[in-house]
């Protein structure tokens, strides 16, 4: 009898730690991380930018507030009104309205302040590169990805919609003394603006 009762307990106890050892998930987290598992992440961008993204512009902090508290406190500027992933950058989505200083092969340089002030954002058009939108937005997280390289993929795929979609629609109609509207993203460096234009990467622009 005693045997027996061994036997049962063991049984339990071999039965309690292998439920344990099991890892239950629902349905939609094993549909979820399997599609992420063959993730394409030019498809993902496509469907990121048009069905997320562009439906999220509103999610955006003013450019004047943003350059005026970089100018007067780089540090509270960033923990005020930007994103950071683990301990990377900050990165922030910006919109705003300024007059054209001037347009180039940099990018289009504007005047958010007055007319006749040198210029405070800069809308690059060139080299797009880095994570400032994928982060900015703050619509990703990198812990529902199978990897880094897979995260940083995207960013690739979202910048390439940047160059060849959202640039050509406005680089080549712009010059001094017309108006742009924007929406886009930064990194906020610790250093502030140190004289320099803020750069911003173009999600959407309108020239009125």
């Amino acid at each position: 009898m005693k045997k027996v009762y061994k036997y049962g307990i063991a049984a339990l106890v071999g039965f309690f730690l292998l439920f344990n050892s099991v890892s239950i998930k629902s349905l939609d987290e094993v549909k979820r991380q399997k599609a992420l598992a063959s993730l394409d992440p030019a498809e993902f961008a496509r469907d990121f930018w048009d069905d997320i993204l562009l439906k999220n512009l509103n999610r955006t902090v003013d450019a004047n507030a943003l350059i005026a508290q970089l100018a007067e406190n780089p540090e509270e500027a960033r923990e005020r009104f930007a994103r950071q992933v683990g301990i990377g950058a900050y990165y922030a989505m910006i919109s705003g309205e300024g007059n054209v200083v001037q347009a180039d092969e940099d990018g289009v340089l504007l005047s958010i302040k007055a007319p006749e002030s040198a210029g405070e954002i800069l809308i690059a058009t060139d080299l797009i590169f880095g994570n400032a939108i994928r982060d900015a937005s703050g619509l990703l997280d990198v812990n529902d990805f199978p990897s880094s390289t897979d995260f940083n993929s995207i960013s690739v795929e979202i910048n390439r919609i940047v160059v060849n979609e959202v640039i050509p629609l406005f680089k080549n109609l712009v010059a001094p003394g017309k108006t742009l509207a924007f929406v886009g993203a930064s990194e906020l460096t610790r250093a502030g603006l140190s004289g320099k234009p803020l750069q911003v990467i173009p999600i959407a622009v309108e020239i009125k």
